[in-house]
């Protein structure tokens, strides 16, 4: 452990992620991952790591799956509470810095390398043009980047947030069954592993052929198998709502710079996000669509983004 490398931390709603990092170099090391129903706080979790450590370093960023606008900081989808003094007192860490995630996420990708992306279509990113990193997980995360001239800014979004666009009459009978269950149907509420599931079981409903819970990584396996068309629509449900989100906020940034997906998710279903639904929805806009189909689409397959990101930050 040198003395210029500091602790970074990806937080999301089912994994916390830590690791040193060389903020010149973007070089990570001592990489650890808690699952977060293990600890009562982000505290107790960040104490969990630091344990693993020859000595507490100097300087420390966390991204965290929460908007920051004001404190105490409230994770959206994991019931902790906290504040960057809180957190600061339990780790000792007097040099403390909170991004939101996905701006970490932001951050990080002028940094990728082509190892660290899939490419599902488009052309080659466009210069110093905005780019947009969007992703289901527990949640779905959102930010943007833009050029100011001098350097890279990214856009904290909580664009996961707006309210979820029907377009089919399933599609409406399924927004009213979620709205009986959330009041306010937003687009996480569907496009996010928790949404997938519900989803699931919505369908299974409305189709008189009601369906056991079953993980998110089940449902994925028994939609690829393709003996349950319940779980084979749901996973193309979710593919042609996460295409049509991103087309959507690609048109918002004019993200010529492209659209990237990251989060838990997308890196273990490049299958699905290479078939039809996903790429289609993505440029279904209309008289637009000869836009979309131009926009450089691709898949963050790196799982240390995040915590690059949080580096860049500092």
């Amino acid at each position: 452990m040198t003395t210029r490398q500091a602790l970074v931390g990806d937080i999301g709603g089912t994994n916390a992620r830590f690791a040193l990092a060389d903020p010149e170099t973007l070089s990570l090391d001592r990489f650890a991952a808690y699952p977060c129903r293990n600890f009562s706080s982000l505290e107790e979790a960040l104490g969990a790591y630091l344990k693993t450590l020859p000595r507490v370093p100097a300087r420390a960023c966390l991204g965290v799956a929460a908007p920051l606008g004001a404190e105490p900081v409230r994770m959206t989808n994991l019931n902790w509470t906290f504040t960057a003094d809180s957190l600061r007192a339990a780790s000792g860490i007097d040099d403390l810095r909170l991004i939101n995630d996905f701006e970490a996420q932001a951050r990080a990708l002028p940094h990728l390398l082509p190892q660290d992306l899939h490419r599902i279509g488009g052309g080659e990113p466009a210069g110093l043009m905005p780019k947009v990193v969007l992703g289901p997980g527990t949640g779905l995360g959102m930010a943007g980047l833009v050029h100011g001239g001098e350097g890279w800014i990214p856009v904290a979004s909580e664009g996961g947030h707006i309210g979820f666009a029907a377009e089919t009459d399933e599609e409406v009978a399924i927004a009213r069954r979620m709205a009986a269950l959330v009041k306010r149907v937003s687009t996480e509420r569907l496009v996010s592993g928790p949404g997938l599931a519900e989803v699931y079981a919505i369908l299974g409903d409305l189709r008189g052929s009601p369906r056991d819970p079953v993980t998110v990584a089940r449902l994925f396996e028994l939609a690829s198998e393709g003996g349950d068309t319940i779980a084979s629509d749901a996973a193309t449900y979710f593919a042609r709502w996460l295409g049509r989100f991103a087309g959507d906020m690609a048109l918002a940034y004019g993200a010529a710079g492209g659209v990237y997906i990251a989060g838990g998710i997308a890196p273990r279903i490049l299958a699905l996000l290479e078939t039809g639904p996903f790429w289609e929805s993505f440029c279904d806009k209309g008289r637009l669509s000869g836009l979309l189909e131009a926009v450089p689409l691709r898949v963050v397959i790196a799982a240390d983004a995040g915590l690059r990101g949080a580096a860049v930050a500092l």
